[in-house]
C-alpha cells in the first residue's frame, strides 16, 4: 500500500531481505567459521573482511529499519493531512513550510509517535499494546542504538532483536493502513475495545473471590460479552500480525469460557490484563 508516496509492503520486503541476509551470514559465519577462512586463504582474502562484511550489513540494517519507521510516520501524517492534494494554496503553502518533506523528522519511539497522533491529528490516540511488551522495547532500543551509531559511531544492538522490530514495524503499519483506509472513528473503537477489556480484567484481579463472588461473576460476564464482540469483529485482523497474536488468542480463548469454573476465568482474565499491561 502507498501511505502518501511511500511504498510500504515493497519496503518491508526489502528490509525483511536485508534481515535475511544478516541472519544467514551470522549463523554461517559462526558455524562454518573454519571453511571460510579455507575459503579465504584460497581466494587469498583477509578472512576479516567477511566478519567486517557482515558488520557491514548489520549496521545497514539498523539504519534501515529506523528510516523505514521514521518515513513511515512522516507519511502518514501527510497522508491523513492531505498534505499538496488541497484546492486552497496557500493551505498547501502553509503546510509546506511547517512540515517540510526536507526538513521535517518526527519522533519514532511508539510513546512519541502516540504523543503526536494523539496531540495533532486524533484526539485519545493509543496504542493499545503494552509499553511493557519486551518487543516494543527492543523497537525502542533500537532507536537509541541508531541514534548513538550516528553520533559516535558506535554500534551496540544485537542482531537477533531485529525480529522483535520488525514486528513492531508492521504492527504501526497495520494501525495506519487501518486509519487510513477505514477513518479514525472505527479505530477509536477497536481501541476502545481493547481499553475496556483492559479495565475490567484489571477489576477482577484486583477482587478478593471470597468476599466478591458476585461482583466478580459480573465482570467475568461483562469480560466475555466484549471478548465475543472481539472475536467477531477483529480477531481474523489481529491474529494475521505478529505482535498481537498472544492477545488475539487469549481474548479469543476467553470468548468461549465457561464462566462456572469461576477460578479459572480468574485465572485468565488475569492473564489478559498482564498481557496488556
Amino acid at each position: 500500500m502507498l501511505v502518501f508516496d511511500f511504498d510500504t509492503e515493497m519496503r518491508m520486503n526489502e528490509l525483511k531481505d536485508n534481515y535475511q541476509m544478516v541472519i544467514e551470514l551470522r549463523i554461517s559465519l559462526s558455524e562454518k567459521r573454519n571453511k571460510f577462512r579455507k575459503f579465504a586463504n584460497i581466494i587469498k582474502l583477509d578472512p576479516n573482511s567477511l566478519l567486517t562484511s557482515c558488520d557491514i550489513f548489520e549496521r545497514s540494517l539498523l539504519l534501515n529499519c529506523y528510516t523505514y519507521s521514521e518515513q513511515l510516520v512522516k507519511n502518514f501524517i501527510y497522508e491523513v493531512i492531505e498534505k499538496d492534494r488541497h484546492k486552497n494554496i496557500y493551505l498547501n503553502l502553509f503546510i509546506n513550510n511547517k512540515i517540510n518533506e526536507n526538513t521535517f523528522s518526527p519522533r519514532i519511539k511508539l510513546n512519541e509517535i502516540e504523543q503526536i497522533i494523539s496531540k495533532s491529528l486524533i484526539e485519545g490516540f493509543k496504542f493499545p499494546i503494552s509499553k511493557n511488551n519486551i518487543k516494543i522495547k527492543k523497537y525502542n532500543e533500537m532507536i537509541k542504538a541508531r541514534h548513538k551509531y550516528a553520533h559516535s559511531g558506535l554500534y551496540d544492538f544485537d542482531y537477533q532483536y531485529f525480529d522483535n522490530v520488525i514486528e513492531v514495524i508492521e504492527y504501526l503499519v497495520f494501525i495506519f493502513e487501518k486509519i487510513i483506509n477505514h477513518n479514525h472513528e472505527k479505530w477509536l473503537r477497536y481501541q476502545y475495545l481493547i481499553f475496556e477489556i483492559k479495565n475490567i480484567s484489571k477489576t477482577i484481579s484486583e477482587q478478593n473471590i471470597t468476599y466478591n463472588r458476585k461482583y466478580i461473576g459480573l465482570k467475568l460476564r461483562e469480560l466475555k460479552k466484549m471478548a465475543i464482540k472481539y472475536k467477531n469483529m477483529y480477531y481474523n485482523f489481529d491474529s494475521k500480525l505478529n505482535l498481537l497474536v498472544p492477545l488475539a488468542n487469549l481474548i479469543n480463548e476467553f470468548s468461549i469460557q465457561d464462566l462456572r469454573n469461576i477460578k479459572k476465568a480468574i485465572e485468565k482474565a488475569n492473564v489478559i490484563f498482564l498481557e496488556l499491561s
